[in-house]
């Protein structure tokens, strides 16, 4: 009668791992939300710096795309009509589409593909940015997020509700901000990178921007 002949200290180790793995390989992965900052003059917001890898970063891997280059027509009346819109609703002038804004924003947003890190260019240009963890969203989307803002913001007092934000949406509407160019990119995790820039720049603390100041 053979004796049952038990696991080497090896095998039992390689058992662990393998029931380990397995249950791990069930968690689901939660993606984070999409986020956005906007540059005011001096910057009254916080940045995103303190946001660590898990939140900056989508879980999945995603592919390599060119940067999505707002000279074709279609993108930049997306960006264009978006912003418009809201001015007009507003009683604001409207903005025409600058390529020079537009190649500043493309160079930049081309820098961030391999990072995807939700930082500002720090040029001078008025400036709206936005960061997902997927590459799902239009032109038009993305400033209906920064318009969303309108709800943080209080117009009788030109301040933003306590621990909110409402720069992207003050930008969008700046009285004396007429030309924008943007781009947006894919970046090599699968996220989306996207940039506005604005002149004249607006955004100033303590302004409001539906009044002329210029």
């Amino acid at each position: 009668m053979r004796k049952a002949m038990l696991p080497s200290k090896a095998q039992e180790a390689l058992f662990i791992a393998i029931f380990i793995f397995s249950s791990l390989s069930q968690l689901a992965i939660v993606e984070p939300r999409p986020h956005s900052l906007s540059r005011s003059h001096p910057h009254p917001y916080p940045s995103f710096n303190h946001l660590n890898q898990k939140q900056r970063f989508s879980l999945s891997i995603g592919h390599h795309q060119n940067v999505m280059r707002p000279r074709s027509a279609s993108t930049s009346k997306g960006w264009l009509e978006a912003h418009n819109k809201v001015r007009q609703a507003m009683g604001e002038p409207p903005m025409v589409w600058d390529n020079s804004l537009a190649r500043y924003a493309r160079r930049f947003a081309a820098k961030r593909i391999f990072d995807c890190l939700m930082i500002h260019s720090d040029g001078p240009h008025g400036e709206n940015i936005f960061w997902a963890a997927r590459n799902i969203f239009s032109p038009a989307q993305i400033v209906a997020k920064w318009v969303d803002e309108q709800h943080n913001y209080n117009r009788t007092g030109n301040m933003c509700a306590a621990n909110k934000i409402c720069g992207h949406y003050k930008q969008v509407v700046w009285r004396d901000s007429l030309k924008v160019g943007c781009s947006m990119v894919q970046c090599l995790n699968g996220g989306a990178y996207a940039i506005c820039s604005y002149n004249p720049p607006g955004n100033y603390r303590g302004e409001d921007p539906f009044i002329k100041h210029i």
